[in-house]
């Protein structure tokens, strides 16, 4: 087996991005000896979660859209690939500092966390597409 694929197409909403968990949580279960994978799991819902909440909040500005995703699990090397795609607003992610830690945030730490917890975040604009691709290595 090269890799297992789940593809989902849901609304822009914060309250469906509970399904992206799931598939997440799913195709972890599914790879098999993967270290500490509670942890990992945990990781890379969160990471999937911040950047989801992301596009939902400042790409459509909490309006109408899709999150199309494509969570993958290969095993050559064993990692997670996820792809989210969007058709809101376009940012510079460059331009998005990490947080002053010594101060309290209501908000700010999505992206800042992200790349903590993941191996590798990119994100690419088209016209009329984001995308985000989300690595997290699998041991």
């Amino acid at each position: 087996m090269s890799a297992e694929r789940i593809w989902l197409d849901i609304p822009a909403a914060a309250a469906y991005l509970h399904i992206l968990s799931e598939c997440i949580a799913e195709l972890v279960d599914r790879a098999a000896n993967v270290p500490e994978p509670s942890h990992t799991t945990y990781s890379i819902q969160l990471a999937a979660q911040e950047i989801g909440s992301n596009i939902v909040r400042h790409a459509y500005g909490g309006g109408n859209g899709r999150i199309v995703a494509q969570l993958t699990v290969e095993y050559g090397p064993r990692r997670m690939v996820i792809e989210l795609r969007d058709s809101g607003a376009a940012f510079d992610p460059d331009l998005v500092s990490d947080p002053d830690l010594d101060q309290v945030h209501v908000h700010g730490y999505g992206l800042f966390l992200a790349r903590t917890l993941l191996d590798e975040l990119r994100y690419e604009t088209t016209p009329g597409e984001n995308r985000w691709r989300l690595v997290k290595h699998l041991g």
